[in-house]
């Protein structure tokens, strides 16, 4: 009796397991053919907008032709980018999916119209393209291609219906095998069996549970996608409505108040696009556990103060008053990330005068417990709103959800906040609360602990408190612009200068003579400047002592925030040089007593000269090396002369050195090829226009 219990009962579970195993693998199976309907319709877009940007091309005026071969390059890069993956996805048979070979042969057949369309769009790209000849190539293949791409997606939508109703018969047998089953084990082996078939009900019954909690929740998670996606479309398209309109009506007035009033529109639309990027970064990198917190010492009272004097003009806009009451003492300092609690403070702040229409918000610290290591500080946000429901105050802490969406409101936003501030909150180890009552406003609070720091005040506060001491500085950096430009900026603010044009250069000074700090450029000819610090590292750990080391780079990377005391991105003013310095700077040297200068248009001027006497050169070693493929030399050239153009434009050149950087790390000729194709005519107008007496570039 115990042998047919066990094969019996064996039996069930096999078909049990096998049915939700089979069940589980459909499922992914139709996500991972979701994904590739996805791509394929993308594919499609992009095929369209290649046709229409080819199409606005050869109808352009001949002063537009650059800017519009540069859309074609863009929407070529992608689509060539999307049709890499798709291939990948439907050709190859990799993981992503399991193609039919009716799939497989569709995707062959469009293969050739594609490649057509490609060597026709490369070759709008050429200044002497004949346009229309290319233009007619690329429309002769287009109806063939998209064409192949809808059978492309008909055929995957009809197969994965097939396979659903296929699951379905499956599920059907599978119950009635398993029923049998059960019936000839009640029958064979009575009341034991009996009652072990009653604990494998109650198993299947759980697992069934199971089944529709998860189906319950991929349904919910299938509606936060939509909602995401509404929401975003919406702030995606409001603020670049207004700045490709207010940049239409800016081009066409000759008022200069009124274009004024357009760039100012513009200007806020393209912040609220980068506060949209921010957020969406910032859940990227939470839900990636990637959200790095940094520990340095802080006032409280002055985020506190800082968030109040940042958000008070937008109060004062809507004619609300805010007022800041901290009870922190303002020389007690804690450890933390000063910059994640500003940003939740931000939120909470912005969020309460977002909704409140009249009356005042009132932003509290104070200290609630603490002992001789740790304070545990707590902020608290009222506003005189219309309050949040009951139901709604928990959902608010939800990504994507705009709760005043359903109730009429014109506010608008993608529900982001509030999701962000929780998980900074919970990564501090700390809290965010929301209480509310209808007609009366809301409290938000958020607290969390935080050890006492030691450090003095004066140390703190980078943008508050200037430097005031002279320091001795090693310099590394090879190219003779920055040399110059960091000698006199330096210079003026009454600091002694040393510079070394290489890390073997700088580390026989370093050995010779101290200095107060370190500025080092992240790549430098021979040894780089990431081991030119560990070198220079090594010499201070034998003497003793610990001087300051900064990496100035075009390209900040995660390894420099981790290998450096701190990280100045080029191109940079001298704010921001003489900030990074006041933070990082040795406390035992001698006050400078001059007043500091501003940078001169001599020092521009020098700059120009220093470029131009090195200009050409760096623009045929470039091209040398591009042609010959030394992709190190290229990428370290493209590098560098990024670097030192930043000071003179803010033009397509800086972003254009960036892709052809990129192209060279990854040793792709032909992008490399292209991308130098359109830097050099830019290379050679500026010189030219920094070679006219008549100069104007901002720096």
């Amino acid at each position: 009796m115990t042998l047919r219990y066990v094969v019996a009962l064996s039996t069930v579970a096999m078909l049990s397991i096998g049915a939700q195993w089979l069940v589980q693998r459909q499922l992914d199976r139709g996500e991972r053919d979701s994904h590739v309907i996805n791509i394929a319709g993308r594919q499609r877009m992009l095929s369209q907008q290649l046709t229409k940007s080819s199409l606005q091309l050869a109808r352009a005026e001949e002063g537009e032709t650059a800017a519009l071969r540069k859309a074609v390059a863009r929407t070529l890069d992608e689509w060539e980018a999307n049709h890499v993956t798709l291939g990948g996805t439907v050709a190859s048979g990799s993981p992503l999916s399991s193609n039919s070979p009716k799939v497989v042969q569709l995707f062959r057949d469009i293969e050739a119209d594609y490649q057509a369309m490609l060597r026709s769009g490369e070759a709008l790209l050429q200044p002497d393209a004949d346009i229309d000849s290319h233009l007619a190539e690329i429309e002769k293949h287009e109806g063939a291609f998209l064409e192949g791409m809808d059978r492309i997606v008909s055929q995957y939508v009809f197969e994965a219906e097939a396979k659903v109703r296929w699951l379905r018969r499956l599920e059907i047998l599978l119950l009635v095998l398993t029923l049998g089953v059960l019936v000839a084990e009640g029958l064979i082996v009575f009341r034991p069996a009996v009652r072990r078939i009653e604990q494998t009900v109650a198993r299947l019954a759980r697992t069934t549970e199971e089944m529709i909690a998860a189906k319950d929740q991929a349904e919910e998670a299938n509606a936060a996608k939509s909602r995401f996606l509404a929401s975003i479309s919406h702030e995606l398209r409001t603020p670049m409505t207004a700045v490709l309109g207010m940049s239409e009506l800016a081009r066409e007035t000759d008022d200069e108040a009124q274009r004024d009033e357009y760039l100012s529109i513009i200007h806020d639309a393209g912040n609220s696009l980068l506060t949209l990027l921010n957020d969406l970064i910032d859940v990227a990198a939470i839900d990636a556990n990637e959200i790095r917190l940094v520990e340095k010492p802080f006032s409280p009272q002055e985020v506190t103060h800082r968030v109040s004097s940042l958000l008070r003009p937008l109060a004062a806009a809507k004619g609300l008053e805010l007022t800041c009451d901290s009870e922190v003492k303002s020389n007690e300092l804690v450890l933390g990330d000063a910059h994640r609690v500003q940003q939740v403070l931000v939120n909470l702040v912005a969020n309460a005068i977002k909704y409140t229409e009249a009356g005042y918000v009132t932003i509290a610290c104070e200290t609630l417990t603490g002992n001789a290591d740790q304070r545990q500080v707590r902020w608290t946000v009222r506003d005189t709103g219309p309050g949040i429901a009951a139901e709604d105050q928990q959902r608010a802490f939800e990504p994507f959800t705009q709760l005043s969406e359903s109730k009429g409101s014109s506010q608008t936003g993608v529900g982001l906040g509030l999701s962000i501030c929780k998980r900074i909150a919970e990564a501090m180890n700390g809290e965010l609360e929301l209480h509310s009552e209808l007609g009366v406003g809301t409290c938000a609070g958020f607290s969390a602990n935080f050890p006492i720091a030691t450090t003095s005040a004066a140390a703190v506060d980078i943008d508050a408190v200037p430097l005031t001491q002279s320091l001795r500085i090693l310099v590394v950096e090879d190219t003779e612009v920055n040399q110059l430009l960091l000698r006199e900026l330096l210079t003026k603010h009454g600091h002694q200068v040393f510079i070394a044009s290489s890390g073997e250069e700088a580390t026989d000074l370093y050995r010779r003579e101290a200095f107060d700090c370190v500025l080092l450029d992240r790549l430098l000819p021979g040894i780089d400047g990431v081991e030119t610090r560990r070198t220079l590292q090594r010499i201070d750990d034998n003497r003793g002592r610990t001087t300051p080391k900064v990496c100035i780079t075009a390209q900040v990377s995660d390894e420099d925030d981790r290998e450096f005391d701190a990280v100045i991105s080029k191109p940079f003013t001298s704010r921001n040089l003489l900030a990074v310095l006041s933070r990082v700077a040795s406390a035992s040297t001698i006050p400078v007593t001059e007043p500091v200068e501003p940078v001169t248009d001599d020092l521009h001027r020098d700059l120009t000269q220093a470029y131009l006497q090195v200009a050409s050169t760096q623009a045929e070693e470039l091209a040398d090396a591009v042609a010959n493929e030394r992709w190190r030399d290229a990428g370290l050239l493209a590098h560098r002369l990024r670097g030192q153009v930043g000071y003179f434009t803010n033009g397509p050149l800086v972003e254009d050195l960036k892709r052809l950087e990129l192209a060279c790390e990854a040793g792709n000729l032909e992008r490399a090829t292209a991308r130098h194709a359109e830097i050099q005519p830019q290379l050679a107008e500026l010189a030219i226009q920094l070679q006219s007496p008549c100069d104007s570039l901002a720096r």
